[in-house]
C-alpha cells in the first residue's frame, strides 16, 4: 500500500500478506485496505467491528445476517459470520465490515481453457479468456504465480513469474527452464494472475505457507 501526498507523491508504502497481517512493524496509522489500525489491540477497526489481521477472522459476528447477504446477492455457501470476504481476500474486501465487495484488479487463471469454457454457466469461465484478450491488447505487464508438482513424492512447488503478453505463454516460457524440472516436478501448472504485483507477491507466500502445513488453496 502507497501513501501519497495531494501532488500524487508517493511519501511512503507498506506491504501486506494477504489477509493484512504486516510484514513491517505495525503502525497506529491507517493501513490494510483503507482502515486505522489499533496497535494496542492488533486489530483493524473496519466501521462496523474490529478485525484480526493475524487469524483472518473479525472478533464479532456480521451485522448482516445469511438473509441479508442472499438479499446482496452474495455466495452463501460455507457462510460464517466472522470471516472476512468470504475467506477470500484476493478476490473480495469488506470496507465496512459488513458486505464483501469484489476486487476488479484481480483476475483468475484456469488449470485448462476447456475448463473454464464448460464453467461459463457458474460465472467463473470468463475472467480468463478475458485476461488472455487485456494482454493481447494491451501488452500490458502481468504477473502469476503457479504451481509444480513432484508426482513422485507429493511436493508441490509455488513460485511466480512475470511478462507480457499471454499468461499461458509466460509461464510456458518460465517453465522451460524451470530449475525444478531436474528434480522430477512435473510442468507448471496456473494459479492466478494479476497486473497488481503485490498481489501475486502476497498470493505466492500464502501459497509458500499453506504449503509447508500440508493445505491447499
Amino acid at each position: 500500500m502507497a501513501r501519497t501526498n495531494s501532488a500524487g507523491r508517493v511519501e511512503s508504502r507498506r506491504h501486506y500478506q494477504p489477509f493484512g497481517d504486516t510484514y513491517e512493524a505495525p503502525s497506529d496509522d491507517i493501513g490494510y485496505t483503507g482502515h486505522k489500525y489499533d496497535n494496542d489491540s492488533g486489530l483493524s477497526y473496519m466501521q462496523a467491528r474490529y478485525y484480526d489481521p493475524v487469524i483472518g477472522r473479525f472478533y464479532s459476528n456480521d451485522p448482516v445476517d445469511f438473509l441479508g447477504h442472499v438479499q446482496h446477492g452474495n455466495p452463501t455457501m460455507g457462510f460464517n459470520r466472522y470471516a472476512y470476504a468470504y475467506n477470500n481476500p484476493y478476490k473480495y474486501k469488506d470496507p465496512t465490515g459488513k458486505i464483501p465487495l469484489l476486487i476488479p484488479v484481480i483476475m483468475f487463471v484456469a488449470k485448462e481453457i476447456a475448463a473454464e469454457a464448460a464453467s461459463q454457466a457458474t460465472g467463473g469461465a470468463t475472467d480468463f479468456l478475458s485476461t488472455r484478450r487485456m494482454a493481447t491488447k494491451g501488452a500490458k505487464k502481468l504477473y502469476l504465480t503457479y504451481t509444480k508438482t513432484n508426482k513422485r513424492t507429493g511436493e508441490v512447488y509455488s513460485g511466480r513469474t512475470s511478462g507480457t503478453g499471454d499468461p499461458m505463454e509466460i509461464l510456458k516460457k518460465r517453465d522451460g527452464n524451470h530449475h525444478k524440472n531436474k528434480d522430477g516436478f512435473g510442468p507448471a501448472e496456473p494459479d492466478k494472475v494479476s497486473e497488481n504485483k503485490d498481489a501475486i507477491r502476497g498470493r505466492e507466500q500464502r501459497k509458500k505457507s499453506l504449503t509447508n502445513y500440508g493445505q491447499k488453496i
